[in-house]
């Protein structure tokens, strides 16, 4: 300590790990942080010893203000020094006396950067929030959120044992939520068809009850009753909850929990499958070890939801995780039936964070496995280990990740670098072509610069993507490569309105209903996309110049009707567990209209399909729930085919045996072709091929050969040899024109019908459950003239069939997709749209060449889906598929190991709709979503500027706008005053995880226990699949996550980072390293 007081704390560490704190001894509070790359945040305080300025080592600070009572009243943000930005500014308006102490200290109104004023009430004997009225949207309405209470007594029991009600009046009344209520496109809509709401039930509140305080039922739907859906939860005598009782009617979709005395769900059994059918009841259960770590996850099923049952259980799969003396994961071993399929190992550095990752590739010696995670073990059949190392700079920065280690393919996949606020600022790809970020005052990235074709380890200066942003951080504009520019307007609730594009490129405009859902999408050329929804949030229309798609959804949300614009329709049926069971021609319970039917084993993976014509597609796996077997059944046998398939360890095709040869490509050619490839990964020359490859200022491929091509602004192809295309609003393939001119409508991202260039319809698609599965094809504009497809593993139409069962045409590909010359259909590789007149398939977000193998485009996500922005599937295309143009996935197991083991999920193929999502908090604890559905809104909601823009971020109503985290409320600084605060994130696989700016990385939240030991991975189900209400900070560094349940019920978990150690400075605030 110092003459003045200030005390120097220095901490030191392993792997060159250091902080220092410098603290007021008076105060007892924090004045600097200087991390082990000597960079500092400094903190200052008022009188009170609150925070009023927080300065990142880079110069930019925030600023706060309070009123006398302590509130926040403003947020002020100053760029870094020169950068010329104006302050961002957000306050929020407090009452000016403490008349009343229950609201006194609520914001009675927030103004935003942008000045749009945010404006709520309270109810002034409990204080909870009654309405929320955010600013006008374009049409002068100010959507509002709405809501109700009742005062309740709890009943416990008194000092003579004795279960009595709490008793009390008014403020000493418990006050529970009963009702949320908002309009959907007006004002006022309190009991009407506008009116979306949500009813909360408590029951009878009597002794004895086990719903002390609790919803016993939660209601949605619309206002004046005509359409209500309504879930049931019991709970046992200390709140647990036992049984959720899903919107269905009757009690068939109740699932079932289980609890240890420590209150640990055990167990979970979902609804019988077909309720009097063979299916019998899916269960997991969890065994926990005494420090309360999950150590195993058993997947199987029981014959009913009875405690006899249970104790019964057939185990089918299992997943064993082992642990080291901290609690971290250190191996995971996935069991099929009682068969070791895989073993994963981590290890972990002195500083607990993740070092090494193997996938043990041996099956001989799972059990004598080296010592070390980043040790490879003994080879067998299937190859090396496959080893992935994470190195890290002082500050616990990735700066880089190594896989194939260890043996003679190591290579650096990726080399980072970062800035003093803890920015990326460059990344290299395995051959050093580096892309440079470079970020405005605020930490915005404002550019990326792209790697120099030429020169290794460089970035362009000339070759850069630039970002522009209003006072609310959305993207205002958007400088393109090759420097044409587009602009984007936004409303007063930051929902962008308009996209101007480049010269006479056609701009966009949208409107939303009051809850934030796109209404339509329309350019200048009239183009439109139109959607409507109803008051459970489920789009019942879609429209188009070319006519409107209606659907029609059951109460748990599937949806069981899709009608045509020539009102032509199909239906759909599901198990109660919801994996679909038949897709019906206009209500057709037999005969051809009975067009699929499906079938399941007791794990949920779909063992045949059998087709209205007769003919059946069987499947069969292996002990890790991998595709083993796909039998093609079509009328006689000359056509029929069986394909059956071995895997390595690591779950990849080694080899495929075919019964018919019919189905084989046959078109080889011998050709020793070589590449050369620059430093932005195109094809720069390819021998034998003239004129060589040539690309645009934007990236995207103008010449490959065989003619030339050219691109909209947006980088959507526009015309090839011979051929014209244009794209509706939301950014879908309208219009094909060459000597046949074709039109396409969609239901959502699925091809569904074709029209001519006067409307007049051609082919109608009726598609399955699955993403890319066409099941039928009508020509012309009738009904009668179906033609059946049959796919191969990974979706690729094999056969189509006639009305009869017998063969039409046999399609036949290479390993890229290259299709067999006698091919027929429009759905051909993978499933995808092919484009005959230019050899090309529509991926919905680029065009894939088969003959280069690759995308013509650059990745609409960047380097999301890798550093090679071309390639397709990963450059493994017997193992991956890429359903939506830019997010690879596995086309070949049908029932990935993990899912089987512990989230039971049925199907083939995960989503590949990409989207961009936010999570805004709003008292009314809910989620608004900004879906890239409509084609460039991706770039325009204010998603992080981080590598994971997919994440949906949390904020604070005080601070909504936290793109790039770039701004903390006092609460997170007075609450942690820690290295690298991370934000909140929810992933679209339901795995919660926390991105932590400083870094750029995800981290894995696991559970915690009240002694602090972890519990395991913490996941969406751990919430029931809910509503998170508020994330508070505990003094540990772990969290408290309190959520709302689709039933209505409340509920807290406590959880922190895998692989943390938090621990309680000197000064109160809290120290974690990752």
């Amino acid at each position: 300590m110092d003459a003045s007081g200030i005390r120097t704390t220095q901490r030191s560490g392993p792997l060159s790990a250091q902080r220092t704190v410098t603290s007021d001894i008076a105060t007892s509070r924090v004045i600097s942080d200087t991390d082990a790359l000597n960079r500092t945040t400094s903190y200052q305080r008022d009188s009170f010893g609150r925070v009023t300025r927080v300065t990142a080592p880079e110069g930019n600070y925030t600023q706060f203000t309070y009123d006398a009572r302590g509130n926040v009243t403003q947020t002020r943000s100053v760029g870094k020094s020169g950068s010329g930005l104006a302050d961002i500014v957000k306050s929020a308006v407090y009452p000016a006396t403490c008349g009343n102490a229950i609201t006194c200290n609520k914001p009675t109104s927030t103004t935003d950067a942008r000045g749009k004023v945010t404006d709520y009430t309270y109810d002034a004997t409990h204080g909870g929030v009654l309405t929320v009225t955010a600013p006008a949207a374009p049409n002068g309405v100010r959507p509002q959120s709405r809501y109700s209470y009742t005062p309740m007594q709890a009943y416990y029991k008194n000092s003579a044992g004795s279960l009595v009600a709490s008793g009390g009046t008014g403020i000493l009344n418990t006050y529970v939520l009963t009702s949320t209520s908002t309009c959907k496109t007006t004002a006022s809509c309190a009991g009407g068809a506008d009116e979306v709401k949500t009813t909360l039930g408590y029951g009878a509140q009597v002794a004895g009850t086990a719903n002390n305080l609790l919803p016993v039922t939660t209601s949605s739907g619309s206002g004046d009753g005509a359409l209500t859906a309504t879930a049931s939860v019991t709970y046992d005598s200390i709140a647990n909850t036992l049984t959720v009782d899903g919107a269905l009617s009757g009690t068939a979709d109740t699932i079932r929990y289980r609890y240890d005395a420590a209150r640990r769900v055990v167990g979970t059994v979902s609804p019988d499958p077909d309720g009097a059918g063979a299916l019998k009841h899916r269960a997991t259960r969890y065994t926990y070890r005494p420090d309360g770590l999950v150590s195993q996850v058993e997947s199987g099923t029981v014959a009913s939801q009875s405690d006899a049952d249970w104790a019964a259980m057939a185990v089918l799969d299992k997943a064993q995780i082992s642990y080291d003396v901290n609690g971290r994961k250190v191996k995971e071993e996935l069991y099929g039936g009682v068969t070791l399929e895989a073993v994963t190992q981590t290890s972990y550095d002195a500083l607990g964070r993740v070092d090494c990752v193997a996938q043990r590739m041996n099956k001989a010696v799972f059990g004598s496995l080296p010592a070390s995670t980043c040790t490879l073990g003994t080879a067998g059949a299937d190859g090396p280990d496959r080893i992935a190392k994470t190195i890290y700079d002082a500050a616990s920065q990735v700066t880089k990740v190594q896989t194939a280690y260890g043996t003679s393919l190591q290579r650096d996949e990726v080399t980072n670098t970062w800035s003093n606020n803890g920015k990326l600022l460059t990344v290299a790809d395995a051959k050093g072509n580096k892309t440079t970020y470079e970020y405005d005052g605020f930490d915005r990235l404002s550019k990326t610069r792209f790697p120099s074709p030429t020169t290794p380890g460089t970035s362009s200066t000339t070759d850069y993507e630039q970002l522009g942003y209003d006072a609310g951080s959305n993207i205002t504009s958007r400088r393109l490569r090759d420097g044409t520019s587009i602009a984007f307007s936004y409303d007063n609730l930051s929902r962008a309105t308009s996209k101007d594009l480049p010269g006479t490129e056609l701009d966009v405009s949208y409107a939303y209903d009051n809850l934030g859902r796109v209404t339509t999408a329309t350019d200048t050329a009239s183009n439109f996309v139109g959607a409507a929804y109803d008051a459970l949030g489920r789009m019942t229309a879609q429209s188009s110049a070319l006519g409107v798609f209606g659907m029609a959804y059951d109460l748990a949300g599937r949806r069981t009707k899709l009608t045509y614009p020539d009102n032509f329709y199909v239906n759909y049926d599901y198990l109660v567990t919801g994996e679909m069971t038949a897709v019906r021609e206009s209500g057709a319970t037999s005969g051809a209209g009975l067009l699929a039917t499906f079938a399941y084993d007791d794990r949920g993976r779909r063992t045949s399909l059998t087709r209205g014509n007769g003919t059946v597609t069987s499947y069969g796996y292996d002990n890790a729930s991998r595709l083993s077997q796909l039998t093609q059944n079509l009328t006689g046998t000359a056509s029929d085919f069986t394909q059956t398939f071995t895997y390595n360890v690591g779950g990849q095709l080694t080899r495929q045996d075919r019964s018919n040869d019919l189905y084989s490509w046959t078109q080889h050619v011998n050709l020793n072709r070589s590449y050369t490839v620059n430093g932005l990964n195109q094809y720069s020359a390819i021998t034998g091929v003239a004129p060589a490859p040539a690309y645009d200022a934007r990236g995207n491929l103008t010449n490959g050969g065989t003619g030339t091509y050219a691109y909209s602004s947006e980088n959507y192809l526009i015309s090839g040899p011979g051929v014209t295309l244009s794209y509706d609003p939301s950014g879908r393939l309208l219009q094909t024109a060459g000597s046949v001119t074709k039109r396409f409508a969609y239901d959502g991202a699925n091809l569904a019908a074709e029209y001519s260039s006067t409307g007049v319809l051609q082919q109608r698609y009726v598609h399955g459950s699955d993403v890319d599965e066409p099941l039928v094809w009508y020509e012309g504009s009738g009904t009668t003239d179906r033609r059946w497809l049959h796919a191969d593993e990974r979706g690729s139409v094999i056969a189509v069939s006639d009305s009869a069962g017998n063969t039409i045409a046999i399609n036949a590909y290479d390993e890229y997709g290259i299709p067999q010359s006698t091919n027929l259909g429009r759905f051909q590789y993978a499933g995808q749209t092919w484009l005959p007149e230019l050899g090309l398939y529509y991926y919905k977000a680029r065009i894939y060449s088969p003959t280069f193998g690759r995308f013509l485009q650059t990745d609409p996500i960047g380097y999301n889906a890798g550093m090679n922005i071309y390639a397709y599937a990963n450059s493994d295309p017997v193992n991956l598929v890429d359903d939506s143009g830019n997010s690879p996935t596995n086309g070949v197991n049908l029932y990935d190991i993990l899912n089987s083991l512990i989230r039971n999920d049925n199907r083939s193929r995960r989503f590949g709709v990409e989207y961009a999502q936010k999570l805004t908090y709003w008292p009314s604890m809910g989620f608004t979503y900004y879906s890239s559905y409509f084609r460039g809104e991706r770039n325009q909601a204010n998603v992080p500027s981080c590598s994971y823009c997919n994440v949906i971020t949390h904020s604070h109503y005080t601070d909504f706008n936290v793109a790039g985290n770039e701004n903390l409320s006092p609460d997170d600084i007075n609450l942690s005053e820690s290295i690298g605060k991370p934000i909140w994130g929810i992933m679209p696989n339901s795995t919660v995880k926390a991105y932590d700016p400083s870094s750029d990385m995800l981290y894995t939240l696991v559970k915690i226990d009240s002694s602090g030991n972890s519990l395991g991975a913490f996941s969406f189900g751990d919430l029931k699949g809910d509503i998170i209400t508020k994330v508070t900070e505990l003094k540990d560094g772990t969290f408290k996550v309190s959520y709302q349940t689709r039933n209505g019920g409340m509920g807290q978990i406590r959880v922190g980072l895998e692989g943390s150690q938090c621990s309680k400075s000197k000064d109160g605030g809290t120290v974690c390293k990752k």
